[in-house]
């Protein structure tokens, strides 16, 4: 690419470097390189601060609240933002056959895309949160584990201490009452968490939640305190929420308020290596690291959870360089 004239529009300039990438004739290194050398903006970004910082939004989605709760960590906090993941751009490699421009052969290639960081959903974050903890990254005014910062929110939204809004099936705005809160799990699906009613087969009832900022840091302030709320929410077992709180293992979603266990969901080891990636590399996988050092590198997940070691055969088929099956 040192032939690129330098009077090259910087836009058709992005999009031949995008478009030679995506077909494997270029690295996303080089790609960055190119663009650095005609004083582009770098392909790789995320938004610098005080973007998308989480004091100046007035409401925050059930991830940015279950990560408050949990870490009391503004900076943690904004990482689960929908739209600031939306905004994280990176390169991710993958083996893919591409055919060639001169002869149309087919031939087997290292092909790089820009992506934006995937939403947030209570799974990755549980594995964070193990991850940060292990490697004593966690804030230091953290006071619980994920998954009993769902249940309490649920508890809060249970009980009329917290009023969510969202649209509803109509595209209208509603609050969503208290007594719904009793029935409403978070269910994983396509990668995202949705809300659904206990009783299967039903639509999402609501999406693009949201609760106010302000009644949140009331109930859970940065100094750590945990409120002091009524235990009059019976869950599944007929035990008050409080209770459930308490007895909810980190790596036990299903029985966690709140979480429904994931649709569909596959026990296979290649779903399970998939999760590790997303939790060990938030911003995808390095093109450059090979098999044996992302085994190295999510052993401890594996451990953690009692699940198989994975094999490097099965990294490669996870990372779609083998065929599953």
């Amino acid at each position: 690419m040192a032939d690129e004239p330098d009077d090259i529009e910087p836009d058709l300039l992005r999009e031949r470097l995008l478009r030679l990438a995506e077909h494997g004739e270029i690295t996303g290194k080089q790609a960055e390189a190119t663009a650095a050398a005609h004083g582009l903006e770098p392909f790789e970004r995320k938004p610098e601060f005080p973007r998308f910082d989480p004091k100046l939004k007035s409401h925050w989605s059930i991830m940015m609240v279950v990560a408050w709760i949990a870490w009391r960590d503004f900076e943690l906090v904004r990482k689960q933002d929908p739209e600031f993941c939306s905004a994280c751009f990176r390169w991710v490699g993958r083996d893919r056959k591409v055919r060639l421009q001169n002869d149309g052969e087919l031939v087997k290639r290292m092909v790089y895309s820009l992506e934006a960081r995937r939403p947030p959903t209570v799974g990755r974050l549980a594995l964070q949160d193990e991850l940060l903890r292990d490697g004593a990254n966690v804030s230091s005014g953290a006071v619980m584990r994920i998954r009993e910062a769902v249940a309490a929110l649920w508890q809060a939204l249970s009980e009329g201490h917290l009023v969510a809004l969202g649209f509803d099936a109509h595209d209208a705005v509603v609050e969503i009452p208290s007594r719904d809160w009793v029935y409403l799990r978070l269910r994983e699906e396509g990668e995202r968490d949705v809300l659904s009613y206990d009783a299967g087969g039903q639509p999402e009832p609501f999406t693009a939640v949201t609760l106010r900022q302000s009644d949140v840091l009331r109930l859970w302030p940065a100094t750590g305190e945990i409120p002091d709320l009524p235990a009059t929410v019976i869950d599944k077992g007929k035990r008050p929420a409080e209770a459930a709180i308490k007895s909810t293992r980190p790596d036990e979603p299903r029985n966690a308020v709140g979480i429904a266990p994931k649709a569909h969901r596959s026990g296979s080891q290649v779903d399970r290596i998939k999760r590790a990636l997303s939790i060990a590399f938030p911003d995808g996988v390095g093109p450059d690291l090979t098999d044996k050092e992302i085994q190295r590198r999510i052993e401890p997940i594996f451990k953690r959870n009692s699940w198989k070691l994975a094999s490097v055969d099965s990294i490669a088929r996870a990372r779609g360089r083998r065929k599953v099956g």
